[in-house]
């Protein structure tokens, strides 16, 4: 469980949020959930490791340094690293990309860290570190390197995040013109326009373009979708070094990232995949054909001798295509995956199905944030955490009752956090003897049946005033 607080940002005045293996939101629109879900991305993408690569890179640097200069250095940064890491305000600005500039003035997202031994996470990062020359420590490797020897040791903190947003049906169909490199090109351009250097041309050019801007996981999750398409596993051919894109490095912008070419998801998560494909989407299957022009265009398997365009399939198909390339690319332990609506376009069975894969990948180490609007998804989470035993017969007996009749979609209740948004904070929704309560969504259900009744007493009076006047 990680600890992150939120002040003034946005609807928000200040909340505070345990971060476990499976964490929803609910709310009514407007109450901060998005901003919530984005700034969480932001404090893993960017904070969490500048502050850790921050502190260690100088330990490891000064490694051959005396011990009492070592001692000195070690307790320095484990006083950097004790408390909070926080963005500040234009910090958070930049992830959101605020063109007005002032609503995050006095905004701040914290994660509480735990407490780390600095001195054994130093000595295990210069294991590796002294084993290689100085020259092979330069530049963009030397940081990657770190990196690597430090996340085995910062389990269950140092989490690689990937935000699937709710504008991902539109960006699934879009991103190879909003991911390109031109478009990069131009991004980057505009926003240096100021210290631009070049003809005066040049810079009326992109004067034309106007402002292009994405919040930062929104770019991310653009990027990521270029990488899983160029990645050996989409049938596209595996494309040279520069043609990869900011997304395939393994360490982006503000912190590192996994490399999705050349890696090789977990075959549990391509079982998942698979799971996700039979369970929820009817068999329909997810992938990448080779285009004349080279490259690869997403399509729907509809059975052994047809397929068809993405953009001419089901729009349950497309929203749910994003997170069957993340289980085939991209999925690892230590990950964070934030969804924004998950339920979007889904049957309420087809929500509950989804609900017990997403449990699954949080059983499997991936930490799951979820914001959501949906009452069948705060039902069938407390059917899920139902559950007390450990026995495998008991379980699997259990697990008949649900959807994918997969045990694996059990979660221990201590696993799960639940709050609503609202009056500018989160409210937290356990309940020790009813589970999780979710009172706001299913009193609408409730209020809806109630005004069906009261219209149709209405009815029967009118009626009867008719009769009275008659006679």
């Amino acid at each position: 469980m990680l600890k992150l607080t939120f002040k003034s940002l946005g609807p928000v005045r200040e909340a505070k949020l345990d971060l476990r293996p499976l964490t929803v939101i609910i709310g009514p629109n407007n109450t901060g959930k998005t901003y919530l879900a984005y700034a969480t991305y932001a404090l893993f993408k960017e904070a969490l490791p500048n502050a850790m690569l921050g502190s260690f890179l100088p330990l490891v640097d000064g490694a051959r340094r005396p011990a009492r200069v070592r001692k000195f250095a070690i307790e320095e940064a484990g006083k950097r690293l004790r408390g909070a890491i926080s963005l500040r305000s234009e910090q958070l600005t930049e992830v959101f990309q605020d063109t007005a500039g002032d609503l995050f003035r006095e905004a701040r997202a914290t994660l509480e860290v735990p407490a780390l031994d600095v001195g054994a996470l130093a000595q295990a990062a210069e294991k590796r570190w002294l084993k290689v020359s100085f020259a092979e420590k330069g530049g963009h490797s030397r940081w990657t390197r770190l990196a690597a020897s430090l996340r085995p040791g910062l389990k269950g903190v140092w989490l690689q995040p990937l935000l699937l947003p709710a504008e991902r049906n539109a960006f699934i169909l879009t991103y190879k013109m909003l991911a390109s490199r031109r478009y990069r090109l131009l991004r980057e351009g505009v926003r240096g326009l100021g210290g631009a250097r070049g003809d005066a041309r040049q810079v009326q050019l992109l004067r034309e373009q106007g402002d292009i801007r994405y919040p930062t996981p929104i770019e991310d999750f653009l990027d990521f979708l270029t990488d899983a398409e160029l990645s050996p596993k989409g049938e596209a051919a595996s494309p040279k070094a520069d043609q990869v894109g900011a997304g395939a490095a393994l360490f982006g912008r503000g912190g590192p990232t996994k490399r999705l070419t050349g890696s090789q998801p977990s075959s549990e998560f391509e079982r998942l995949a698979a799971q996700l494909e039979q369970g929820v989407q009817g068999g329909q299957e997810l992938f990448y054909q080779t285009t004349q022009l080279g490259g690869g265009e997403l399509r729907v398997k509809l059975d052994d001798k047809r397929s068809l365009d993405l953009y001419n399939a089901s729009s349950s198909i497309k929203q749910l295509a994003p997170l069957l390339l993340y289980l085939r690319h991209r999925a690892a332990e230590g990950d964070l995956l934030v969804i924004d609506e998950p339920e979007m376009n889904l049957h309420p069975e087809g929500q509950a199905r989804l609900l017990e894969v997403l449990a699954m990948l949080a059983n499997l180490g991936v930490y799951v944030l979820v914001t959501t609007h949906s009452p069948y998804i705060l039902a069938h989470l407390n059917n899920l955490t139902a559950s007390t035993t450990k026995l495998k017969p008991a379980r699997e007996r259990q697990a008949e009752h649900l959807y994918l009749r997969d045990r694996r979609a059990l979660l221990r209740a201590d696993r799960v956090s639940a709050y609503e948004a609202g009056n500018g904070t989160l409210r937290d929704l356990h309940d020790p003897d009813f589970g999780i309560r979710w009172d706001t969504l299913s009193d609408v259900s409730a209020e809806l049946q109630q005004k069906f009744f009261a219209i149709r007493e209405q009815e029967g009076e009118t009626g009867r005033g008719r009769a009275k006047k008659k006679a």
